[in-house]
């Protein structure tokens, strides 16, 4: 099907607020200072911009809240605008996204790269290292510090992107649903929320999901949203030890996965997901989408975003595969967000 010829469109959701003060690094390194030092909160409460012992160039930082429409002249005073108050309202975004803007700062030097050899980038890269998922098999201190940096990423995109999707899938149609790479089970918490009657299972690697287990269970939602640790190669629906998981899927969906895996690996992913899904159940594939002239968000609190860019693909490869070794037509709805998202889905048939 021509999925480009159906667009579903949404308004821009409100947490995208957030990145036009998350433009330069500038910015961020005084956001950051700022935050760090408690001030913003304390600018929030007490209405004006004060110090009780100004640092030596604060001059210097609050021309740069006045550039960036972080602060604005009121009477005799500086404030915070209306703006950049709504965009705090979503502070665990803003400062998740501070924290690790300031850890890939030197990948910024390093855009001719990127440009010109996204390969030698990846290899280069402070993001891409820190997504390393070899970091991810044994449980010890080192690797579950190095993982939860980037999880912390994750969980909170997740928790501001989930309901992007609930109007996309009838996810009240399903009850076991199997989130294949599901991170942190922030995605899936928010979904299970919304739908009382489905119970979901996130698929991910051991120190992804000893870290998850921690996440959902401090929300009280570890009877709705359970995990296993599983490798995605192999027979990946075995646990920890090596026995199989006895339940059976009606949902199963990839989100914000497959772009990580070249073509071949797409291929044999989507296949094992098909074989565990029951005749009448669900498949879905939520990604960021890449079309003939589209473009992509160059801010630095965008970073996670466009320096991915080469690895996105469009609907139609998704809907290929489907077509060419399942013989079904999937459908496609696209969705308008930071950039834009793809929800392909196709119902399994019953023979």
């Amino acid at each position: 099907m021509d999925s480009e010829s159906r667009p579903k469109e949404s308004l821009a959701p409100g947490y995208l607020c957030v990145d036009r003060f998350l433009a330069n690094p500038i910015i961020v390194s005084a956001l950051h200072h700022c935050w760090i030092r408690g001030w913003i909160d304390r600018w929030i409460l007490e209405g004006v911009i004060e110090f009780d012992d100004p640092p030596p160039n604060a001059s210097v930082l609050e021309a740069v809240l006045k550039d960036a429409r972080i602060a604005t002249a009121q009477d005799d005073s500086l404030v915070l605008t209306a703006e950049f108050k709504q965009a705090w309202s979503y502070s665990d975004l803003m400062t998740t996204k501070l924290e690790f803007c300031r850890e890939i700062l030197s990948d910024i030097e390093a855009f001719g790269l990127w440009l010109e050899n996204p390969l030698g980038f990846q290899g280069h890269s402070k993001l891409f290292g820190m997504f390393d998922y070899s970091r991810c098999i044994e449980i010890e201190p080192i690797n579950i510090q190095s993982t939860a940096r980037w999880v912390k990423l994750t969980t909170v995109l997740s928790r501001y992107e989930a309901p992007l999707f609930f109007e996309t899938i009838p996810w009240d149609q399903h009850r076991s649903w199997l989130d294949l790479g599901g991170n942190s089970g922030e995605f899936a918490m928010q979904v299970c929320r919304r739908f009382p009657d489905l119970h979901a299972t996130v698929l991910d690697l051991p120190v992804v999901c000893y870290l998850g287990k921690k996440h959902v269970d401090s929300f009280g939602m570890s009877d709705r949203v359970e995990f296993q640790a599983s490798h995605f190669f192999g027979d990946f629906l075995n646990d920890s030890h090596g026995n199989r998981a006895d339940r059976k899927y009606d949902l199963i969906s990839y989100k914000s996965v497959l772009h990580d895996w070249p073509d071949e690996h797409v291929l044999e992913l989507i296949k094992k997901a098909w074989g565990e899904l029951i005749p009448g159940g669900r498949f879905v594939v939520i990604e960021r989408a890449k079309f003939p002239g589209s473009t992509v968000p160059l801010g630095l609190g965008q970073a996670p975003v466009w320096m991915f860019w080469n690895y996105y693909r469009s609907p139609a490869f998704y809907e290929s595969i489907l077509q060419k070794h399942f013989h079904v037509y999937a459908e496609t709805q696209i969705v308008h967000a930071d950039m834009t998202w793809m929800v392909t889905q196709v119902v399994k048939p019953l023979t």
